[in-house]
């Protein structure tokens, strides 16, 4: 067999919360079994379901091993705390990515961090003013007692304080920066990790575990370099789009509510397309959601044109408080969960289709991967997507080719014209990650 020079291990889930020695311990095992993985590298976590060897399970250890029998594979694993970027060898990485080398990044985080919203912060200051006056005042005040009376009032004094908003973080703003330092061939997969009780969650780095209740950031690995292999991503979306393409005009600045589109309120926009199309906000069966593309407008309405779905949480607006005490009510707006906007980007109405459908168009936009004959895949899905989707695929790729893979609390996908001008956070998709051996894939895909 070949000499394997790098190797990569990445852990597909564990449903036990008793999980602290479990990275380690797959280390161990991997650097006795099999030659030339001393140096191996982990990533991974606790999830609520797993998908493993074209089978499915609920409980259990899924292990899936990648190696790279190209000397030019470079592997480091990383941990991120807040959208800092992680500490690798990015000269390296950089002359790749403009080489035309392929660089992936495998990530998982908490649900936490895959929310964008505003944290209100307290922003104490002294009152100086108040406390000049008050000792003056103290001068002609005979008491027993005034020394404590007077600590006592000045620290009163001296909390005064304010809400400040504060924009925390978020996955989204970590892909953003990476997507900027590798410009060219980045493709980006993983998302936020689900467990039925957050608070057993866990997720792994190399011999590290770290609780997702209480760490903000993500953990990943970074694979770059002249590996001998190419990969191809894609996402599908349960939703189908209707209507037209809008432009978003005004957005909150945490991501989370689009204000206008079109330059008119975004709640008279969605229930304008919603009659036209005999769905409403509250129709059970058409869950409706709005996909957020990327930012040139040519392209929109291909099949190859993909966006990130958030789903419709308020339709009216709510109130903001903004510093100095202000409040901000912004009226007929369009509250998102499940993917970030921006103003400028490209949105549009989905609404979801019954079971059937879902999986015929499942079936004709991963079917263009698994024609293709990919060496090994990654697949990814919504916890709450429908499960035949996964066997689906399986079945498609056949037996030539391994699959792999976990259930989501959100997805990482690629958004715009062949899935390529951004990766970005969703909700209800399934993704799919494929490697060939260099030189194989299909260059129409």
């Amino acid at each position: 067999k070949k000499k394997k020079k790098k190797k990569m291990a990445k852990s597909g889930g564990v449903s036990s919360s008793s999980s602290s020695s479990l990275p380690k311990l797959c280390r161990e095992l991997l650097r006795k079994k099999i030659k030339g993985s001393e140096d191996v590298k982990l990533i991974g976590g606790v999830v609520e379901s797993i998908i493993s060897g074209h089978a499915q399970t609920q409980n259990g250890v899924s292990l899936t091993l990648a190696s790279f029998p190209s000397a030019g594979a470079s592997c480091e694993t990383f941990r991120s705390s807040g959208d800092d970027l992680p500490s690798v060898r990015w000269k390296e990485v950089i002359e790749g990515d403009a080489r035309g080398d392929s660089t992936v990044c495998l990530t998982f985080c908490a649900p936490s961090f895959s929310y964008a919203g505003v944290v209100a912060e307290p922003d104490v200051f002294d009152d100086d003013t108040e406390e000049e006056e008050d000792e003056d005042e103290s001068d002609d005040v005979e008491d027993d007692d005034g020394d404590e009376d007077d600590d006592d009032r000045k620290k009163s004094k001296r909390n005064v304080a304010a809400l400040r908003p504060t924009f925390r973080p978020t996955l989204d703003s970590f892909l953003t920066r990476l997507q900027h330092a590798v410009p060219n061939n980045l493709v980006c997969f993983g998302g936020a990790l689900e467990n039925e009780s957050e608070k057993h969650s866990a997720l792994f780095c190399d011999d590290d575990v770290y609780s997702s209740s209480s760490y903000s950031g993500c953990v990943g690995v970074l694979l770059y370099g002249d590996g001998g292999f190419e990969v191809k991503s894609s996402s599908f979306s349960e939703g189908k789009p209707i209507g037209k393409a809008m432009k978003v005009t005004k957005a909150s600045r945490d991501g989370t509510e689009i204000i206008e589109l079109d330059n008119e309120p975004a709640r008279m926009r969605i229930l304008s397309v919603l009659a036209k199309s005999g769905a409403t906000p509250d129709d059970e069966d058409k869950k409706v959601s709005v996909g957020i593309g990327g930012f040139p407008e040519n392209r929109v309405g291909e099949d190859s044109y993909a966006f990130a779905r958030g789903e419709v949480v308020s339709l009216g607006g709510r109130a903001y408080v903004l510093p100095g005490g202000v409040t901000q009510f912004s009226p007929g707006s369009l509250g998102i969960n499940g993917a970030t906007v921006q103003e400028g980007a490209i949105a549009q109405i989905h609404i979801d289709e019954n079971d059937s459908s879902s999986r015929e168009r499942m079936q004709k936009k991963f079917g263009k991967i698994a024609a293709s004959k990919p060496a090994g895949t990654l697949f990814f899905s919504d916890v709450r997507s429908n499960r035949m989707l996964a066997a689906d695929f399986a079945e498609m790729i056949g037996s030539k080719a391994a699959v792999a893979g976990a259930y989501l609390r959100k997805e990482i996908c690629g958004v715009g014209f062949k899935e390529k001008e951004r990766f970005a956070v969703t909700k209800s998709s399934s993704t799919v990650l494929a490697f060939y051996n260099k030189g194989t894939k299909n260059s129409s895909e």
